[in-house]
């Protein structure tokens, strides 16, 4: 998602009118996570390796994790099964939900045209994304032009893009860093990500207690139940023509319990988000490594000698790191 603030870490932003995505501040722009003064999503952003034993990571009920081999006429499940094997090797988690779930959350000027039935998948990256799928794909890309304006985004577009297309022709992938016709969002990938049951978006009005000034804005904030805020909400894919009318709504996890926790990640978020505290909410047990977050920390538009040290194999793909990195306060 574009993110109106320059500043903001592509992985954090969403719009305050009804989610945000944590991780397309720092980033990518803010880079899904999401910050506040950015339209797109993150954290906020990036998130770990999704792994079977995780309960974000397990399969919706009635969800097939496992490959259809006929994907024209596979289920709606079995299509879920088949995003996932495209996607989970490269750091992604995949998410179903149906369209109605969100229409019913957001304003009219957000509801995407679908039968309230058609079924879709929430795209969220790990921690693990970028040294499974970014940095190859710089590698891979080298120095073409197109690649350069913003390499996170075109290589969204390309893999999850091509992944969603392998699984079903008619699928439509709505990126958190695209907006219409009246600079809105696509899509608010925070209400998706929370109705799928993926993460948990917390916002200001569930408060009982609410300190702030009645006018001030303050953007919703989305968290992990495995990696916190070190996570990105990077899609949506619509299975145009495929209806899952069976599907179980999952509720989203609840991970702060305290009215204190949630003003804390609240205030985090929207004032401080540099520092990334407010990605350590829900004992985060994946981070991003060093390398991740010195690029998502470094502006958008002074990013290009890093992705060029990449794509000459200069820098090291480390993985996710278990603690913060060293100069991110």
């Amino acid at each position: 998602m574009t993110s109106t603030d320059p500043q903001l870490p592509g992985d954090i932003v969403e719009i305050q009118t009804v989610a945000m995505t944590p991780d397309k501040r720092a980033s990518d722009g803010t880079e899904t996570s999401t910050s506040p003064g950015s339209a797109r999503s993150t954290s906020s952003s990036g998130i770990g390796s999704s792994s079977p034993s995780s309960p974000a990571n397990a399969p919706s009920p009635g969800v097939s994790s496992a490959p259809s081999p006929g994907v024209p006429s596979a289920s709606p499940l079995a299509l879920v099964g088949a995003l996932r094997a495209e996607l989970e090797p490269l750091g992604f988690e995949c998410h179903p939900l149906l369209i109605g779930w969100y229409n019913e959350q957001v304003s009219p000027g957000f509801r995407l045209p679908h039968p309230p039935d058609t079924l879709a998948v929430v795209v969220i990256s790990t921690p693990d994304m970028f040294e499974r799928c970014f940095i190859p794909h710089v590698r891979r890309v080298g120095q073409e032009p197109a690649s350069r304006r913003d390499p996170l985004d075109t290589c969204m577009r390309h893999v999850i893009g091509q992944a969603a297309r392998h699984v079903h022709e008619s699928a439509r992938v709505l990126h958190d860093f695209e907006l219409g016709p009246t600079r809105r969002p696509r899509v608010l990938v925070q209400t998706a990500g929370h109705v799928s049951g993926a993460v948990r978006l917390y916002r200001r009005g569930e408060l009982k207690d609410d300190p702030w000034p009645e006018k001030g804005a303050m953007m919703g904030v989305c968290l992990h139940p495995k990696f916190g805020g070190w996570f990105a909400l990077r899609a949506v894919v619509v299975l145009e023509g495929v209806e899952a009318p069976d599907l179980q709504q999952p509720q989203p996890p609840e991970i702060l319990t305290t009215d204190q926790q949630k003003r804390e990640v609240l205030e985090q978020f929207n004032w401080h988000w540099r520092d990334g505290r407010y990605r350590e909410f829900g004992s985060p047990q994946h981070r991003y490594s060093a390398l991740q977050q010195e690029y998502f920390l470094t502006p958008p538009g002074e990013r290009q000698p890093i992705v060029e040290r990449i794509a000459r194999g200069e820098l090291p793909c480390d993985g996710g790191v278990e603690a913060l990195g060293e100069g991110k306060n």
